[in-house]
């Protein structure tokens, strides 16, 4: 599958892409299959400075280089949670959707507890600030949302593929042959493989290859250790060429990783198409790759028994492991190569605008779903039973009433005889203009819980409210199909719309010439800002799912594309009531509990409201009454 346009995607990683390990082999086998399909890839290099120096790359920076080389689409391999958990806001000033890539949660490893909780809370939150995830095995997937609380979607499984020669299991000649491959670092376990091996009474030989330099004092430890064994049996060869590795692999008999935990193990995948009998770790995502007994042997890293009596067997009985070795061939030849599984992923990457798309209508469904009642209750329409603002136009009999009778005005001059409210609520704007204005009334809603509300609120015949979507053509199907002028319209909800050229679409293909449509929202006044404005637009966004804050000219773009013309915009920011002593005293709070990075829904939505009060006394954003009418084809 072709992608349908081609975007620049940021890779953010610690240092090069060139480092041996199965994630990065992950990483660099994603980012050449999206460059292949047309993508401009940029790896954004984060500084590998120890755990202290990547809390410290937290910070404005990353969002800056995001920026800076216009990313449309923002990777992050999850290992860089040390640097990204404090930056959550910097990735999302970009706009561009961020797409977590899991290998396995650092917070499974075997950690101190004090440690190992600062890691879950770190990849907790980074967990939870991203749009979408690439798994590489159905365990990280599990791990991860154990870890969130719940399922995380959008998400796609895609296991890592291999492309190293396959080759035939070796009968024994000799002592048996082991290999080990991993940077040598505690977590790959290679002091449980050397002091299981030294209990050992049959002849044995390790090759040892790794990345000394990861964890230098972990590797001088396994030297130490591995010089108190009799004879020349171990020999270190540092990091090798993949033809180098290939000539090791094509020497052994048997891979050996005991690690803490893997996500998947593509080392084990590479060893069994090489004809080896994989010794895997029972952690992780191996389980998946691997059968006990049938392709390989799994073990529990905590019980040195477990390993020990495996390379017993193995060493005992040279035919059971040949026969584990044929097995294990045949079972890697039924997974595929790297080209084939990245292209699975690069798809998922590309239907991500779609996906997200469905994804934004849930995330503001749940969010009037949870939030419509406190909103009735607290907010300052709740006596009539409106989520909308008031505003204190001098003219206004009700400042909570004022859109509605702007959009009576259209409706009487239109003489529509037909009226669509698009994001109904719980329904009390139809109900208000029926009672003055005789019509066919259609609504409708993405929240369940507004469409049940609106029905019990009244059984008026005239009035037809649906829950659903307005980008969805069934929505439509309550307006009469004999009707003679038609007025559409939206207040507060068209800033939720996931695509502003789909809505004008669809809405133009229900209205005839002559048909207008009104909307009451939130505009940008501008395209360009400065620092300060973006991160207080993006607080805005975020805390109330104000997905579509468009600047007037872009609307008026996309309306023309549809076939409607601006025919009136009036602004009435000066006559909002968003001064009160409650939104003063919220405005002296939220940046003395910004720095404890709060993460619930409350907390957003109360920062969100915030930052709109900010932007609206800055003339960042201008509440705006805008009219459009559909012009003849």
């Amino acid at each position: 599958m072709e992608p349908a346009r081609r975007v620049t995607v940021a890779l953010i990683v610690y240092g090069a892409l060139d480092r041996l390990s199965g994630g990065y082999a992950y990483d660099t086998a994603l980012a050449e299959r999206l460059r292949a399909r047309g993508h401009e890839i940029v790896v954004l290099s984060q500084r590998d400075a120890g755990f202290l120096g990547r809390l410290a790359s937290n910070g404005p920076g990353i969002g800056r280089r995001i920026r800076r080389v216009g990313a449309d689409l923002v990777l992050i391999d999850e290992l860089n949670h040390p640097s990204l958990f404090l930056s959550r806001r910097a990735l999302r000033r970009g706009g561009a959707p961020l797409v977590l890539i899991v290998h396995h949660l650092r917070s499974d490893e075997a950690l101190p507890a004090l440690v190992r909780r600062a890691v879950r809370w770190m990849e907790r939150r980074l967990l939870t600030a991203v749009d979408a995830y690439v798994f590489n095995s159905r365990s990280t997937a599990g791990r991860c949302a154990a870890l969130a609380g719940g399922p995380l979607e959008p998400s796609a499984v895609v296991y890592p593929g291999a492309e190293n020669p396959f080759g035939r299991p070796r009968r024994r000649d000799g002592g048996m042959r082991v290999l080990f491959v991993g940077s040598l670092i505690p977590r790959k376990g290679l002091h449980r493989l050397i002091a299981a091996l030294g209990g050992l009474e049959a002849e044995w030989s390790l090759d040892v290859v790794g990345d000394e330099g990861v964890d230098p004092g972990y590797a001088a430890r396994c030297r130490r250790d591995a010089a108190g064994m009799a004879g020349d049996r171990i020999r270190f060869h540092g990091r090798l060429s993949g033809s180098e590795l290939d000539d090791l692999r094509g020497r052994a008999e048997i891979l050996a990783v005991p690690s803490d935990y893997e996500g998947f193990g593509i080392v084990y995948l590479e060893a069994m198409r090489a004809g080896l009998v994989p010794v895997a770790s029972a952690r992780g995502g191996a389980a998946e790759l691997l059968r006990d007994g049938v392709d390989g042997i799994l073990v529990d890293p905590d019980r040195p028994e477990d390993l020990e009596g495996a390379l017993v067997r193995l060493a005992a009985d040279p035919d059971e492991a040949e026969r584990l070795a044929r097995s294990a061939r045949r079972r890697a030849e039924s997974f595929p190569d790297w080209t084939t599984t990245m292209n699975r992923a690069a798809e998922f990457l590309e239907d991500l605008p779609a996906r997200r798309s469905s994804d934004v209508e849930g995330a503001v469904r749940h969010y009037y779903d949870r939030n419509t009642r406190r909103f009735l209750r607290f907010g300052q329409g709740g006596a009539a039973r409106a989520i909308h603002r008031a505003v204190r136009h001098p003219d206004a009999d009700d400042p909570f009433r004022w859109q509605e009778s702007r959009i009576l005005a259209v409706l009487r001059e239109s003489e529509a005889d037909a009226v669509m409210d698009l994001g109904c609520g719980v329904g009390s704007s139809l109900h208000w203009l029926a009672e003055r204005h005789a019509a066919s009334y259609a609504g409708v809603t993405l929240s369940p819980l507004q469409a049940r509300m609106a029905a019990a609120a009244s059984a008026d015949p005239k009035i037809r409210i649906r829950q659903g979507s307005y980008l969805d053509d069934a929505a439509y199907d309550g307006l009469p199909p004999q009707r003679r002028r038609t007025l559409f319209f939206g207040i507060e909800s068209w800033l939720h719309c996931s695509d502003g050229a789909a809505f004008f679409a669809v809405v133009a293909r229900h209205a005839r010439p002559g048909d207008m449509l009104a909307l009451w929202d939130d505009f940008r006044r501008a395209a360009g800002a400065p620092e300060e404005v973006r991160s207080t637009l993006e607080d805005f966004r975020i805390g109330w799912h104000a997905v579509n804050l468009q600047a007037p000219d872009d609307t008026d773009r996309l309306a023309r594309e549809a076939g409607f013309d601006l025919v009136s915009d009036e602004d009435f920011t000066p006559w909002l009531d968003i001064d009160r002593f409650r939104d003063r005293l919220i405005a002296l709070f939220v940046p003395v509990l910004r720095p404890l990075n709060l993460n619930s829904p409350w907390w957003r939505n109360l920062q969100g409201g915030n930052a709109l009060r900010r932007a609206l006394n800055n003339g960042w954003i201008a509440y705006r009454f805008r009219v459009w009418t559909r012009r003849a084809t």
